[in-house]
């Protein structure tokens, strides 16, 4: 019997992958040495149950059992060995609230392929697999529960019953390309797209998986913003859609986002701030990254060239260190550019349609 707090070398210790799930190592390890469920090798390492749960797994521990350097483990692992709560997945800093690993998602053909479980299904938005198109597996076809990382093999429930495929549901060539770049981007492969639905692939590729995880969460936030459906649970099944929705066809479906958030809050935004908000809040209104300016020179010509009478405060395209060719201009740009008085441009612009109070903001001559 295993006296608490006391570690038992295990008789078979497999090497973990690079790309490897952590949980998926200890199932694996499970596997290997002949036990029903992982909660062996947990009992085993001398683990209290809190040093075995989600995210906080005691890693010194574990490589002793298996003799394993625990650098290894560690690269693997999900809590930063720098910082005090700080999360990482094969060494991209997430937040938590990205993993799911209390409820974990298999595919199938890529267990059947691989032989373990690659990280990036630990990431909640990872609901299909981008390259077999099929959806993630979270529930036993026989039993109907949730899959339990506490369960005997890779490919088997908890219950005995063989875990299948999730076939069936269709995705949209955005949504199958959106998350292959977020696959490719977690286990640092080379970022071959199809590309058939005109996402920015590469531009994506080089967001910090952080920056990523939360652009599709602002798109989808911005979603349910435009339907009226603001209390709509977290599906992530609907966040891929939603991101994906607005992410194709680049930038084309991108200026229709930007469009219709301007229509929604024009009777009571004044500024571009407002008017593109969340958009404009989360990414654009400061300069964190160099990666992140492909959306800034999409919002620019956007607010530059695609809104009839309207130009973008010169402050606003300082911030973000490029230019953009503009169709209209400001009065007072146009008097600066030719040296004359404002007040003799105000009086050479023509007659607007009254917008009320925001008719002194907006006015602005087409070049």
């Amino acid at each position: 019997m295993n006296l608490k707090g006391e570690a038992r070398l295990l008789p078979r210790h497999p090497n973990p992958h690079t790309t490897e799930s952590l949980w998926g190592y200890i199932l694996r390890v499970s596997r290997a040495n002949g036990f029903r469920s992982p909660w062996a090798v947990i009992e085993r390492s001398g683990m209290e149950q809190f040093e075995a749960r989600g995210a906080s797994i005691n890693l010194t521990k574990l490589a002793a059992i298996t003799r394993k350097d625990q650098a290894r483990l560690q690269n693997i692992g999900y809590e930063s060995g720098t910082e005090e709560r700080s999360y990482v997945l094969l060494g991209h800093r997430v937040p938590r609230t990205a993993l799911e690993l209390e409820q974990p998602r298999v595919c199938p053909e890529c267990l059947e392929t691989l032989g373990f479980i690659e990280a990036h299904w630990d990431l909640e938005i990872m609901t299909a697999c981008p390259v077999h198109l099929c959806s993630a597996v979270q529930n036993c076809a026989a039993c109907g529960d949730r899959l339990r990382w506490f369960r005997p093999d890779l490919l088997r429930c908890h219950c005995g019953a063989r875990i299948e495929s999730g076939f069936g549901a269709s995705f949209s060539a955005g949504e199958v390309d959106l998350l292959q770049v977020i696959r490719v981007k977690v286990l640092r492969l080379l970022p071959l797209i199809d590309g058939s639905s005109g996402l920015p692939a590469i531009d994506l590729y080089q967001l910090e998986l952080s920056d990523l995880l939360r652009l599709a969460n602002v798109l989808q936030d911005c979603r349910r913003l435009l339907s009226g459906n603001e209390e709509s649970p977290n599906d992530q099944t609907i966040a891929v859609a939603g991101a994906a929705q607005y992410l194709r066809d680049w930038p084309i479906r991108f200026f229709g986002l930007l469009r219709d958030l301007r229509t929604l809050h024009l009777d009571d935004a004044l500024t571009i701030r407002g008017l593109y908000s969340p958009i404009y809040n989360a990414f654009l209104r400061r300069r964190e990254s160099d990666t992140l300016d492909f959306m800034r020179r999409a919002f620019l010509e956007f607010v530059s060239n695609h809104v009839e009478g309207e130009a973008p405060d010169l402050r606003v395209m300082r911030s973000f260190g490029f230019q953009a060719e503009r169709r209209f201009i400001t009065p007072a740009e146009l008097s600066r550019r030719l040296n004359i008085d404002p007040r003799a441009v105000a009086r050479s612009i023509p007659p607007q349609e009254s917008k009320g109070k925001r008719s002194k903001i907006w006015r602005s001559i087409d070049l």
